[in-house]
């Protein structure tokens, strides 16, 4: 049993930075009136925690970075959400792109 609870903790903290990062951003839409707080955005912003807490947990472990640090990466990626990573990683192709184009 204690294994598994050891297990839990070490492979699930990662949920919590990541609910906290989308908690911030889904605050910040209700403040300038585009969401209500419960309104039925909510689970869909759970779940996006949820998938931006495993990337940013998985940079975080290809870099072996510290606890803190990984859970700032965490906090960090899931405010900025899937649709800015989408557009970041879309123009760093297009910049690429230029790159061997050019060259």
């Amino acid at each position: 049993m204690k294994e598994v609870v050891e297990s839990a903790a070490n492979n699930g903290w990662w949920i919590i930075p990541g609910i906290l990062g989308r908690l911030m951003f889904h605050s910040k839409e209700v403040q300038e009136g585009r969401r209500r707080f419960f309104g039925r955005e909510l689970p869909f912003e759970v779940l996006i925690a949820i998938g931006m807490g495993m990337i940013g947990y998985g940079i975080g472990a290809y870099w072996q970075f510290s606890g803190p640090v990984t859970a700032g990466i965490i906090s960090t990626i899931a405010y900025l959400g899937p649709r800015f990573i989408d557009t970041a990683g879309a123009r760093a192709l297009e910049w690429v792109a230029s790159k061997k184009g050019g060259a």
